[in-house]
């Protein structure tokens, strides 16, 4: 099989750089645009990344901050509990007992108008 004559003078031409001075000569503001957008996609790119890695960051943040709240507020719950408040009462050497009557609701009579 015969290769046509056509693309021969096109490899020739691709080869001796002929080819490329003539599209570099008549392209020149569409190769300086093609670089603009590449510089831009990249400094997108990058900007993008950045981003990401700040937000990956907070998340984890977010969730050892979330663990503490979790063990903090769990803290919270047993040292607030009846028997531990008495348990520190009595450490702490105070005075104080646990009243054995249920607290009541205090009824004011309404003024008469």
């Amino acid at each position: 099989m015969k290769i046509p004559e056509k693309y021969i003078t096109n490899f020739k031409k691709i080869i001796d750089g002929s080819l490329l001075r003539k599209t570099i000569s008549t392209n020149w503001l569409f190769l300086i645009y093609l670089e603009l957008l590449a510089v831009l996609y990249i400094a997108n790119q990058f900007s993008y990344e950045k981003i990401y890695m700040n937000m990956d960051f907070c998340r984890q943040e977010l969730l050892e901050l979330k663990s503490e709240s979790v063990f903090i507020s769990s803290k919270l719950m047993e040292l607030s509990k009846e028997s531990q408040v008495a348990k520190e009462l009595s450490d702490r050497k105070m005075n104080l007992m646990i009243s054995d009557r249920p607290p009541q609701q205090i009824y004011m009579p309404k003024e008469i108008k």
